[in-house]
């Protein structure tokens, strides 16, 4: 199996981006030095509300999903997401596999 990339987006109150990012890079530093990944986090251009966590380089997208949501729930990011927000996950694969 390729390894794939794995994009978790989700919408973080305004008045806590500064906080946010900064909890969100130990996040997903951890993940990502965990499974042998590489990381970003990103955040919208046009929504600067939306922010998005990127690994790639994932061997194994199961245990990389379950990683992620344990980190997740340890760090309490979940304070910043928007009322009514919830994150949403994508798994990609490179299309010269498929």
């Amino acid at each position: 199996m390729s390894a794939v990339s794995i994009y978790v987006y989700y919408r973080v109150t305004p008045d806590a981006q500064d906080e946010f990012a900064r909890l969100a890079r130990l996040h997903l530093a951890a993940v990502a030095e965990q499974l042998g990944a590489r990381w970003r986090l990103m955040q919208s251009q046009n929504a600067s509300a939306t922010w998005m966590e990127v690994l790639d380089d994932v061997s194994n997208a199961d245990t990389a999903c379950v990683a992620l949501a344990a980190s997740w729930q340890a760090s309490g990011l979940a304070r910043f997401l928007a009322a009514g927000a919830s994150r949403h996950i994508e798994i990609f694969e490179d299309a010269q596999s498929v």
